[in-house]
């Protein structure tokens, strides 16, 4: 995995500048090597469903927003249990949303894939936080 936790993340957010952001951060700080970026749930869950052979392809953790525009981080949630069981079994999830609301917390962390619910912006203290749970 080289300097790297995570040889692939995948960060799935409409914002371009959070995913600027974000895509530095886990670089920055050793969390991932190697970044893909969907802006749309849609893209994200065509882009699993198209790797799902690719072992190396499935990303290790998906950064996921929950407020998007048309399907939403639950969506992507519901849809990514249709998946194959290889991707879901690899890919762990960390949301990464503006909202700090009770009630998205606990409706994050009612789906047995949610490892992890951190409240933008993103930190390299958050991370590093993250690599400790994660090592």
């Amino acid at each position: 995995m080289s300097d790297s936790l995570f040889e692939l993340v995948l960060l799935i957010d409409d914002s371009e500048i959070d995913n600027f952001v974000t895509k530095r951060i886990v670089v920055h700080s050793g969390f991932g090597k190697n970044i893909v970026i969907k802006d749309t749930v849609h893209d994200a869950l065509l882009y699993l469903q198209d790797e799902k052979s690719n072992i190396e392809m499935v990303p290790d953790i998906i950064m996921l927003d929950i407020n998007m525009p048309i399907q939403n981080g639950y969506a992507f949630l519901e849809e990514f249990e249709k998946l194959d069981e290889m991707v879901k079994n690899k890919s762990k999830i960390i949301i990464v949303s503006s909202s700090d609301e009770h009630e998205d917390l606990e409706k994050m962390f009612e789906n047995k894939r949610v490892f992890k619910y951190i409240v933008k912006p993103l930190t390299l203290a958050a991370m590093a936080d993250l690599k400790q749970q994660l090592t």
